[in-house]
């Protein structure tokens, strides 16, 4: 599964990432305010990182 994550603010959080759901193919997303934040969130999924922005 592909994590594309992009840098820019949004209130608190600095991080984007978007993600498709592999049940229904539907395209999820979730903000974070640092990048450990969003790895820890996401370790347990089999998750290729791509950097969109940076």
């Amino acid at each position: 599964m592909k994590v594309y994550i992009t840098k820019m603010m949004h209130g608190k959080y600095n991080y984007l990432a978007n993600w498709q759901n592999p049940d229904n193919g539907a395209m999820l997303f979730d903000w974070f305010e640092t990048l450990a934040e969003l790895k820890d969130y996401t370790k347990s999924w089999p998750a290729v990182y791509v950097n969109v922005n940076f």
